[in-house]
């Protein structure tokens, strides 16, 4: 199923609190010399707000952008790049947080109805513009993020696939802060389409409360999401995908669609 490798850049669509869990980072590897570039358009938008987790009626909406590029170094060893540009309105809009990660793949075991992978990815979101921050609603809160990650995944012969990442999110700047994300992922990578489901949670170390919708103190969430993926040939496929925050702290309880396509230089 290597050609569904390129499904992570169906993963990656960087919203505004979404940037360093979700992210970038699934269990499947490129192969050497083999680079996938997704585009990406995004829509988001919410009528509630939880300032802490005290709800407020506040309406926001934005957009994104996003060009993503993802190859193997090595058969073992790939890297992972994604720029976003985003607005809320005609004065908010710019190009946010970038990621840069490397990941490795630690090790593989095959059995006779499927295969075990355990991936680690080390990367590092930071900002791509001067963007405002003080403003009612920034597009960001210009972090400088690193995000080591470990994942593991199980690949059914049949295509059936979960999988379970978690790691640490070290928040350098503007101020140090620690969150911890949790992801499982459960799917099937077909032949002719690919299908997953997926719980997204991270738990902020003292989040305290925001003082502007999406650039406080920090968020906790918890959302889920699906995929589904179509491919037309080797080298070409689009996708759709949606999700929807559940509850949390300083959080838009948003709603969220993307569409994009994927194209694979081999």
């Amino acid at each position: 199923m290597k050609r569904f490798s390129f499904l992570l850049a169906v993963l990656f669509v960087c919203g505004l609190q979404g940037l360093s869990a979700q992210g970038p980072i699934d269990g499947y590897m490129k192969g050497k010399g083999i680079v996938d570039f997704a585009f990406t358009y995004s829509t988001e938008s919410f009528n509630t707000y939880l300032f802490g987790k005290e709800r407020q009626s506040i309406f926001n909406k934005t957009q994104t952008l996003s060009l993503f590029a993802t190859g193997g170094l090595t058969n073992s060893v790939d890297f992972v790049v994604s720029v976003p540009y985003i607005w809320t309105d005609s004065l908010n809009r710019n190009f946010q947080d970038a990621i840069v990660a490397i990941k490795f793949l630690n090790g593989e075991r095959e059995s006779a109805h499927g295969k075990w992978s355990l991936i680690t990815a080390l990367g590092l979101s930071f900002p791509m513009s001067n963007y405002r921050t003080d403003t009612e609603r920034p597009i960001g809160q210009k972090a400088i993020v690193f995000q080591p990650r470990l994942l593991a995944q199980y690949q059914d012969q049949s295509g059936l696939f979960t999988m379970f990442q978690s790691g640490i999110d070290f928040r350098i700047s503007p101020s140090d802060q620690l969150s911890f994300p949790f992801i499982w992922r459960v799917g099937y990578a077909g032949r002719k389409i690919y299908v997953d489901a997926w719980l997204d949670i991270l738990k902020t170390l003292d989040p305290g409360v925001d003082t502007s919708i999406q650039a406080g103190s920090g968020s906790d969430w918890y959302k889920a999401g699906g995929t589904v993926y179509v491919p037309f040939g080797k080298s070409f496929g689009v996708f759709v995908s949606g999700a929807v925050y559940l509850g949390g702290r300083n959080i838009g309880l948003a709603q969220r669609l993307n569409a994009g396509f994927v194209w694979r230089k081999q």
